[in-house]
């Protein structure tokens, strides 16, 4: 699998900040339950235990309690309200009742607000959100012991206190870090594993394609090689030749190379050969030479073309498409009812991509002589192969968003329509709700 090095540090920095996942409902609901919970215990317990005035607890308890909520998707925000939160708790604090130096709910929501910091984000911004919390509290006992030391008082046990909620506070970032960590190892190794499946796939795909290959080009190529040098030797070695048989067999010379390109490209593209990848596709301006040559097969073949703008500024894979469907079309007229009249309709116009290829119904002489291989309904050998000439077409056709229809003709002959998006934005393919369709005579 290639990987730029843009790719390789940016998973590098994912590596050291993997971003949070989004919480589900159900744990929006309870972060939700838990925040009105204890704004509520809040406000109770700072009006009754340490006689703040109601609307002092409300502030208060509502800027520590917010950041619960803000957590998941504003870090930083919801720390900055706790902290404010913490800060103005002295206050009321100093002057009302001597107790710990945060009230039971504070400290609650303080520990949820560590845990989903530290299980979400880094462990610097865990820290920060750690000490920035504490600092307001350690603050406020440093100004009571100077006030204590005045009148002969002490704060130990208010010290003691802060001390155990700092090593208490201290434990749930560590924890809450070490289990991100750990998490994220699971998620990065099961994308690991899935990488390497892939990266499996790939290769027995492409030792697949590369067996391919080299059979296609034993077999196939080589018979088709043979094919040209018989056919270009034959004015040589066969006397008396006419000159019509001559020209037969330069004709049939010339589609076997023209086949023999064709092998060459399809073996490039099986064995991801570069070279080949760059090589020219055919392209709608070569219709007309393919059209011109069908009648080498025995056919009659004219082109319509019917655009409102250049055909040439179509993109390469709407216009490779419309080739090949026309060059299967033609082929199967060749092959199952030669001495017919083919037409070639290319329409452009707005949005879609017309191509239509119909031929007429074939000679009775024709059908008599073929017999099995094509029969009135346009079956033929074709079919016999499984229809692969269509389902092909399909495939081509379906994979650009576009519809193909092949059905035999009220009036004898058989037709094969393609319509192709030719929009710049991609289209999700449809699937084709047309009943099974058969090969054309």
């Amino acid at each position: 699998m290639d990987i730029t090095i843009d790719q390789m540090v940016r998973r590098l920095r994912e590596s050291r900040n993997p971003a949070p996942r989004p919480l589900t409902r159900l744990e929006w609901i309870l972060l939700a339950v838990a925040t009105a919970a204890l704004f509520a215990v809040s406000v109770s317990i700072l009006g009754a235990v340490y006689g703040v005035h109601v609307g002092f607890a409300f502030g208060i308890s509502a800027l520590s309690t917010a950041g619960l909520l803000l957590a998941p998707v504003r870090p930083r925000l919801a720390i900055l309200l706790h902290f404010a939160g913490t800060a103005l708790f002295p206050f009321p604090y100093a002057i009302y009742a001597e107790a710990w130096p945060l009230p039971v709910p504070q400290l609650i929501s303080l520990s949820l607000l560590l845990a989903i910091i530290a299980l979400r984000e880094t462990l610097t911004l865990s820290i920060a959100a750690w000490l920035l919390n504490l600092a307001a509290p350690a603050l406020a006992l440093i100004l009571l012991g100077l006030a204590a030391m005045q009148v002969g008082g002490n704060v130990i046990p208010e010290s003691s206190s802060l001390i155990a909620i700092t090593i208490y506070t201290g434990l749930i970032v560590a924890t809450g870090y070490n289990l991100s960590r750990r998490n994220w190892s699971k998620r990065e190794l099961v994308q690991a594993k899935r990488t390497v499946e892939i990266e499996q796939e790939r290769r027995m795909g492409a030792e697949e394609r590369s067996r391919i290959a080299r059979e296609m080009h034993d077999v196939v190529a080589h018979s088709m090689s043979i094919v040209h040098m018989q056919a270009s030797s034959a004015p040589f070695r066969v006397p008396n030749l006419s000159d019509e048989a001559k020209v037969e067999f330069e004709s049939i010379a010339g589609s076997a190379r023209a086949a023999l390109k064709e092998m060459r490209t399809l073996l490039g593209v099986l064995r991801l050969d570069e070279d080949t990848a760059l090589a020219p596709q055919p392209h709608l301006s070569d219709l007309q030479a393919l059209v011109d040559g069908s009648a080498n097969g025995g056919i009659e073949a004219a082109l319509h073309l019917d655009t409102d703008r250049d055909p040439s500024t179509l993109p390469d894979t709407v216009q490779l498409t419309a080739y090949r469907v026309v060059q299967e079309a033609l082929s199967n007229v060749i092959r199952h009812a030669p001495g017919t009249n083919a037409e070639v309709s290319v329409m452009l116009l707005g949005p879609e991509l017309t191509v239509r290829v119909t031929n007429s119904a074939p000679p009775v002489s024709t059908e008599d002589r073929n017999g099995a291989e094509s029969d009135s309904n346009g079956s033929g050998s074709d079919l016999a192969l499984g229809g692969m000439g269509i389902l092909g077409m399909r495939e081509r056709v379906t994979t650009l968003g576009g519809h193909l229809t092949a059905r035999p003709q009220s009036f004898g002959g058989y037709v094969v329509e393609a319509r192709l998006p030719v929009a710049e934005a991609a289209q999700t393919p449809e699937p084709t709700q047309s009943a099974p369709e058969s090969e054309h005579a």
